[in-house]
Parts: C-alpha cells; structure tokens; sequence
C-alpha cells in the first residue's frame, strides 16, 4: 500500500508538470497567434492610409481637373469673397488641361493633315486651328509650333495643285508605313513622313524583324527635324535590336549604325559616333567590297568626323584613300571626286603642307569643269527634245 502512494505521488508530480508544459505551450501559440493578429491589423490600418491617401489625391486632381467641380469651387470661393482662392484655383485648373490640351491639339492637326489630301485646304486650315489652340495651352511646344507652319505651307500646296498622297494614310501594316514614310522623307515632306514613321513604329512588335529598320527610320527623321532628344533613343533603340537579332552583317545594320553616329557628329559628340562608323566601314567592307561606293562614302564620313574632331592628321591617309579607291575602281568622274580631292587639300593645308593642295586643287577645278560641261550638254538634249516634241506637236 505505501510502494502504491509513494509511485502515486510520483505520477501525480508528472501530470502536474505536463499539465503546466502544456500550459506553458498553449500561451506560447496564444502569443504568437496574438503577435500576428497584431501585424496584420498593422498592415491593414497601413493599407487603409494609403488607400485614404490615394482617395485625397484623386480627389484633388478631380477638383484640379473636372469641370463641375472646378464651377464648384469657384462658386463656393465666390460667396466668401475669397478671390485669392480663385485666383490660385483657375491657375491650378489651367496648369492641369494644358500639357494634356496640347496633345490633343496635335492629335487632331495631324489628322487633319492627313484628311487634307481628300478634304482640301479647308482641312488644312482646321489643322492650323487647332494647332493655334494647342499652342496657346502650351507655348513652349516646338512640336505644336513645327505644326502650325507646315499647316499654313499645307494649304498654299493644296493651291498650288501639290499632292502628298502616295499610298493609303489607313494602312494597318507597319511596312506600307513604313514604304510611305521613305517616300515622304525623299521628297523633302519631313513633317508628314515623321507622322507616319511614328504609326508605323505603333504598328511594329519588338521582336519582329522589321522592327529595327522602322524605329531607325522614325529616329531618322526625328533628327532631320532636329528633335535629337526624341530621336536619339529610338536610334539606339535600332541599334540594339539587331545586335540582339545577330543581324550585324547587312546594309540595314550600316544604316542604322551611320543614322546613331550622325547623330552624335550633329550633337558634337565625335568619341562616340566615331566606333559607330569604323564598325558600319567594317559591315560595309564585308557586304559590298571594298571598292564599292558605298565603301568609298562610309571612309568619307569617318574622315570628315575625324577632321570635326580636330585629327587632320588621321583624316588625311583617309582621305588619300578615298581618292585612290575612286581612281582605281570609279574613275576620276565619279559623282564627287572634286569634293575629294578638296577635302584631302584641306587637311594637307591643315598640317602645314599647303605647298602639296596645289596640284589637287587644280585637279578638282579640272573635274567640276568636265562634269559641269557633261551637265550642259545633256540639259541642251533634253531641250532640244523638248523643243522638237513642242513643235511636232499636233494642235
């Protein structure tokens, strides 16, 4: 009897110390429950401020922004006699349509643009208008100001009887677009061809394999207008996307690498257009020879860079190059020989051998003579053609 109190006791001592482990444990859980509940009450009161903030600030910009409101607030501010506080809300109110104002503006002046070739004149002066209205929102837009010229050049060219259409301004294929943009930007109709570069560029996907001659094209003409700060992006946006394409052995390749570098020449930064150019010589070289004109041109420009650059001394053996490519593979009446020629003297009176730009002076006159002299003859073919046709002509 007492083996079976004292081994009682024993086990009463066991559950008692389980009991408070399990006491012990189950406040632990309690705590850890409690602490997370905690968090996440944390959490929602955090994304309560900022969904409160965010309500505060929509509803600012809806009173900066919409109509009715603004009425609102200036009716209210009115019966106060608190004209500061209109003052600050109508500037407020304006600040807030303008940039927004604007893009609408052009928006709707280059379509007109476009419904000009069908709609006439009239649609050219609606474009103007709208052009007006957008500048008078933003006045600092080089983009609205280009616009309202070329708007009133647009009608004097309906006048004067100057079509611009060469394809459908709807297209919905990037390279018909494209193909339009080329040949607004050969006839000199820079504004139109960048409308349509930049729809095209919208059309075009990423991956696509027309999409780097497209996004160069736009670039292209973006700094033919001189907007180098949009274009120079998209420039090496082209870039970019070939090298990714393992498309670096192509003439569209050079194209685009010429297009960035020319950039960077226009925009003085020679240290960086100039591994530009030396890589479009290398495709070139590789894609055409090295007697080619194209090859001929591309160590012109990298010459010329090099001049701008104030190395005369690493243009000349460019230019001598230049020459002797063109005597040998082109002959000496190839287009611009005399411009090479000059070009060589030039940097030869640059590193103090003027005594040597003589001869090469003289040769240049020699060419421009001959080829000036091949150009009158053929313009008084052309004439007498003309004249003979005028005159055979039935009445």
């Amino acid at each position: 009897m007492n083996d079976l109190i004292e081994n009682w006791g024993g086990l009463f001592d066991i559950a008692v110390f389980l009991v408070a482990v399990a006491g012990v444990s189950t406040t632990a859980i309690l705590l850890v429950h409690r602490n997370r509940t905690v968090t996440k009450v944390a959490d929602i009161e955090q994304e309560r401020d900022a969904l409160r903030m965010t309500n505060v600030q929509q509803a600012a910009r809806l009173n900066a922004v919409d109509p009715e409101r603004f009425l609102d607030t200036i009716a209210d501010l009115t019966s106060r006699a608190d004209y500061r506080g209109q003052d600050t809300a109508a500037g407020t109110y304006i600040e807030a349509h303008a940039i927004a104002l604007g893009r609408a503006a052009e928006i709707l002046a280059e379509q007109r643009i476009l419904d000009s070739e069908s709609d006439g004149k009239d649609a050219a002066y609606n474009a103007n208008r709208y052009a007006r209205l957008g500048l008078a929102a933003c006045p600092g837009s080089g983009r609205l100001v280009a616009l309202e010229k070329f708007t009133l050049q647009r009608a004097q060219d309906i006048d004067l009887g100057h079509p611009i259409e060469v394809l459908d301004w709807d297209q919905t294929y990037d390279v018909d677009l494209k193909r339009l943009s080329v040949e607004l930007f050969d006839r000199g109709h820079y504004q139109l061809a960048e409308i349509v570069a930049r729809r095209s560029v919208a059309l075009t996907e990423k991956g696509s394999g027309h999409f780097p001659g497209i996004v160069a094209l736009h670039g292209k003409v973006l700094a033919k207008l001189g907007v180098y700060d949009a274009a120079e992006p998209l420039c090496r946006a082209a870039v970019e996307a070939s090298r990714k394409m393992q498309d670096t052995n192509s003439s569209d390749y050079s194209s685009q690498l010429n297009n960035l570098a020319d950039l960077l020449q226009t925009t003085r930064r020679y240290d960086e257009a100039e591994p530009l150019y030396r890589e479009a010589l290398v495709v070139i070289g590789k894609t055409r020879g090295t007697e080619h004109p194209d090859y001929v041109a591309q160590l012109n420009k990298l010459a010329g860079l090099l001049e701008s650059a104030g190395r005369p001394g690493e243009a000349k053996p460019l230019y001598h190059e230049v020459l002797k490519i063109g005597r040998k593979a082109l002959g000496a009446a190839y287009p611009d020989f005399d411009i090479d020629l000059k070009n060589q003297a030039r940097v030869l009176h640059q590193s103090g051998r003027s005594s040597e730009t003589e001869p090469l002076h003289r040769e240049a006159q020699a060419v421009f003579e001959r080829v000036r002299g091949m150009a009158t003859k053929v313009a008084d073919v052309t004439h007498e053609s003309l004249d003979a046709e005028h005159t055979t002509r039935p009445n």
